[in-house]
């Protein structure tokens, strides 16, 4: 549930807030607090959260431990964290556990203008358990849904009526804070005139403290309304300015004036930037006397800080602009830069520095910080590289690469498109940089530049562009074999690591399998030298494809697991779902189609609705599913529901999924003799033929192959097959391999050649038995059944041959006359004394009365029992019972 508190500056939210909590602190049933104050330097979605998720610890300790290991990124890219409202998810999963209820104050929620962190809040307030309560302050109201939580009955609201002061409540706070009676007319116009205002009444009461009649007051309040527009903050800060600063001596408003430029006040820092050696004692002094100064820490080991208050800050600003001249304040601003920097604040230091008009220095701390390891939010290094020119930047190769990663690749966004002017903006950097470089023969540099750029432009079209500079990027990136430590970088492995990612997809996407391999290896050693576990599992599952491509399907599937296993605790749901559909795909090619609908299935509850791509990837399998019992029509709709409902060239990624869904399509097409359909589909492959992946051609050439077939022109479609065939093999291209060596086995055999039939199916059979390959088998139906019948092979592939024809039976069962084409056709795998071995084994007679029956040693009946099992596809007797009366083989 969420309380939304809306009101103006100064009217007390925070005050009431914190009061009500410590008025109920000490009642055992109140709410674990945790409290966040925003700043306008959290708009950052990445820093909210994180400051989120450590204000939520202080209620339960382990809570949000892996969301902060996902928030903590370290550098910048596509691969570097999933989309955040699936990691809230686990946030919210520790919330639901806990035991007491708990309270999140979120105060100053308005200086929040990210539309990321109020989409990703707007998820997290929707799915917060009942627990769990939310706090948030504002001056403006928030873009939330707050109609649709009104209607719910989760929203309870106050507003600055809820806050104002009473003309009674007015009274009594200047009778307390002025030392003079004031008229009860004169109340009235206070009350009248601030409305209520807490805060604007507090400073006022500040200021009428030195006057010692009515008389005095009543003038100090004339004076006050002449500055026109009372009680407007710019009249305040006017009558600030004349009748507070003014009335000080010359000496403390010079000091004011030169320590306008502080957030926080220190006696030594104040010394250092105004030149006196007394700060200390007169800050005590300042804040005795009220002169709107509070402590903010007292126990500092520089001494205690303090803090103005926001309007006298405003007002010493705006005067100290005036009466000092701006070249003076930046000298002011230079010696505190100075002094946080010998101080080691060195975030201080830059953004004095950067107030100075100072960048080169600026520039030369931020680098120097970052040498040293420092973690700076996004934001802040976005704001601080913003500031400095482009000849600055230009000899920090460093801060130039970060720059551009920090324009390019938004943090908390999932899309990654640029403004026209952010992409000029990121080409003048990277021209003037490499510029430079090449004139230092820097070639690290250039090569990481490289790198960067290859990465900026991976998501867009053509891909050949990222490719050219990754491959630039290698030339030049070490191995890090060297003992120099400015190769041992880790940005340098890094970047070699997603240039050899780059690398490996577009050899993966060009069907050059062989290729791809080993170069995604590489990548992958890369990533796990640099902990960089989203980019780990980006080649998990590169490497998982690539596997699957190459026939290595248990290898795949160990990749795929791998997957799995490093996403389960850190609620990664978009590569978890992709592992998944992987397993699927697998499952499907094992005939397990139990666990390949369950697997789909749960890829589709991660990411439903947020991820399009996925779940177009998981919709095909379940398409093909269908298909796969016996729903060819269901099968068939689903896929032109999804061609007709998704774009087919946004992304070279979008493309390859239109032309995979087109290829199944056209696929079912000749399955269920769509000539003309299947003609369609493959003129739309032809036309696009050099937008396609490289094993999707070769697909789109097999499937003309297979329409050749249909309509009977069996030479021309050997042709095309044997053509096919030296180039799957030369790739790598293990699935379609077998694909072509059987369909040339099935040509053959149709044409009468059996020996050259045998051949191939031979051939196909013992490449594919290692893998477990099964659907490759049943997707060509019965001319392949009888095929495996009338050329049973030798003994080693016998028992394959066997499960394979299991399978179809299995698949086909449930039709009468398909059942019965199947039971004629699998009579022979039973010789006939395992015939009678089955049928005295399901009439009950034990293995002893069996061997009586047939005058042989037991042991041989064991050994046609164990046979008749196996080629059932059984393990006991019950089982047989049930399959041999399915089979019709009794």
């Amino acid at each position: 549930m969420l309380t939304l508190l809306q009101a103006p500056a100064g009217f007390g939210k925070t005050t009431l807030v914190a009061q009500w909590i410590a008025s109920r602190h000490a009642d055992p049933t109140f709410p674990a607090v945790s409290w966040i104050s925003l700043e306008a330097s959290d708009n950052d979605p990445q820093r909210f959260w994180r400051y989120l998720v450590t204000a939520c610890q202080t209620q339960q300790k382990p809570m949000g431990k892996d969301v902060l290991a996902q928030l903590s990124s370290p550098l910048p890219s596509p691969f570097m964290m999933p989309p955040l409202d699936t990691i809230l998810l686990s946030l919210l999963n520790d919330l639901a556990l806990l035991q007491h209820p708990g309270l999140l104050v979120l105060d100053n929620y308005h200086v929040i203008e990210d539309p990321a962190i109020h989409q990703t809040l707007i998820f997290f307030l929707d799915h917060l358990p009942t627990m769990f309560h939310v706090l948030l302050l504002t001056r403006a109201e928030p873009p939330f849904p707050l109609l649709r939580w009104r209607a719910r009955g989760v929203l309870a609201e106050l507003h600055t009526a809820d806050l104002r002061f009473s003309p009674e409540e007015t009274a009594t706070f200047v009778c307390q804070a002025v030392p003079v009676s004031l008229s009860q007319a004169t109340l009235s116009q206070l009350d009248t005139s601030l409305e209520g205002w807490a805060a604007g009444l507090r400073l006022l009461c500040l200021t009428l403290q030195r006057q010692r009649s009515m008389q005095e007051v009543e003038a100090s309040l004339h004076s006050l309304s002449a500055h026109s527009g009372f009680p407007v903050p710019q009249a305040l800060l006017d009558y600030l300015v004349t009748e507070i600063l003014h009335a000080q001596p010359e000496a403390l408003q010079r000091f004011l004036l030169q320590t306008s430029q502080l957030t926080y006040l220190n006696g030594s820092l104040c010394d250092a930037v105004t030149g006196r050696t007394d700060s200390t004692a007169l800050l005590a002094s300042l804040e005795r006397t009220g002169l709107f100064l509070e402590t903010v820490d007292e126990a500092g080991a520089l001494g205690p800080w303090y803090r103005s208050h926001a309007f006298w800050s405003e007002a010493l600003r705006r005067e100290a602009y005036h009466m000092l001249g701006e070249e003076r304040l930046r000298t002011l601003t230079r010696r505190s830069s100075s002094w946080y920097e010998q101080h080691a604040m060195l975030a201080e230091a830059i953004d004095a520095a950067l107030l100075a008009g100072d960048p080169s220095h600026a520039a030369v701390l931020i680098d120097r910080s970052m040498t040293d390891g420092a973690a700076w939010d996004p934001p802040t290094l976005l704001r601080w590289l913003s500031c400095l020119p482009d000849e600055i930047l230009s000899t920090h190769p460093g801060l130039s690469l970060l720059f551009v990663l920090l324009l390019r690749f938004p943090q908390g966004r999932d899309d990654l498109s640029l403004p026209e002017e952010t992409w000029e903006r990121i080409e003048v950097i990277l021209q003037m940089t490499q510029q430079e470089w090449r004139g230092q023969s820097n070639l690290t540099w250039l090569g990481e530049l490289y790198a960067i750029r290859a990465l900026s432009v991976l998501s867009q079209d053509p891909f050949r562009s990222a490719v050219k500079y990754a491959q630039q990027a290698l030339t030049w990136l070490p191995k890090g074999e060297s003992d120099d430590e400015e190769i041992k970088r880790p940005e340098i492995r890094a970047w070699r690591g997603v240039s050899l990612f780059i690398l490996g997809l577009e050899d993966f996407h060009q069907g050059h399998f062989g290729e791809a391999k080993p170069v995604i290896e590489e990548a992958y050693t890369c990533s796990l030298t640099i902990d960089d576990s989203h980019f780990t599992r980006e080649t998990l599952l590169l490497l998982g494809e690539c596997c699957a491509a190459r026939g290595e399907l248990h290898q795949a599937a160990e990749y795929y697991r791998q997957t799995l296993a490093s996403t389960h605790q850190q609620e990664d749901h978009e590569h978890r779902a992709s592992a998944l559909i992987g397993l699927a795909q697998l499952s499907f090619e094992w005939n397990d189609l139990r666990a390949a609908k369950h697997q789909v299935h749960k890829a589709l509850e991660l990411v439903r609705n947020r991820e399009q791509r996925l779940c177009d990837q998981a919709a095909l399998q379940i398409a093909l599913l269908c298909h796969a019992q016996g729903e060819t029509t269901s099968a068939q709709q689903h896929l032109a529901t999804l061609l007709a409902h998704r774009p087919t060239a946004s992304t070279p990624w979008t493309f390859w999924l239109h032309g995979d869904i087109l290829s199944w399509q056209t696929r079912l097409h000749l399955v269920t003799g769509d000539l003309q359909g299947a003609q369609h589909g493959l003129e739309w492959l032809s036309r696009h033929e050099q937008k396609l992946a490289g094993e999707q051609q070769v697909k789109a050439k097999i499937l003309q192959a297979r329409l050749l077939l249909a309509q009977g022109k069996r030479k021309e479609a050997r042709y095309q097959l044997e053509r096919c065939l030296l180039a799957a093999k030369a790739q790598w291209q293990r699935r379609n391999t077998l694909e072509i060596q059987l369909l040339l086995a099935l040509t053959h055999a149709a044409e009468h050649q059996k020996q050259e039939a045998k051949q191939w199916l031979t051939q196909a059979l013992t490449q594919a038995q290692g893998e477990g390959f099964l659907r490759l088998f049943l997707w060509e139906g019965d001319p392949l059944v009888r095929l495996l019948v009338s050329i049973l092979p030798e003994k080693g592939l016998r028992s394959y041959v066997e499960s394979i024809l299991h399978a179809f039976a299995r698949s086909k069962g449930q039709d009468a006359a398909d059942a019965a084409l199947f039971n004629e056709l699998l009579a022979p795998l039973l010789s006939p004394q395992e015939r009678r071995v089955l049928e005295l084994l399901l009439s009950g007679c034990s293995n002893a009365q069996i061997a009586q029956e047939l005058v042989v040693s037991v042991n041989t009946v064991k050994h046609h029992v164990k046979h008749v099992y196996r080629k059932l596809g059984v393990s006991n007797r019950l089982e047989a019972s049930s399959a041999a009366r399915h089979l019709n083989l009794l």
